[in-house]
């Protein structure tokens, strides 16, 4: 566990902790917002889970 973050009391904080940007990184939301506006960027190539499972290796 990181020193600046406090440990969690249960597996359900850390989540909410994590999703409403209560840890040092911010939010998962803003994660995911920061990478979205590289969408349509010639160096970016965006998958999804979807995307993937169609792909026959």
């Amino acid at each position: 566990m990181s020193v600046f973050y406090k440990d969690p009391e249960s597996i359900d904080d850390c989540l909410k902790d994590y999703l409403f940007g209560n840890i040092p990184y911010g939010s998962w939301f803003n994660h995911v917002k920061g990478w979205m506006k590289m969408m349509g960027k010639d160096n970016f190539m965006f998958h999804t889970y979807e995307d993937l499972q169609r792909v026959n290796l």
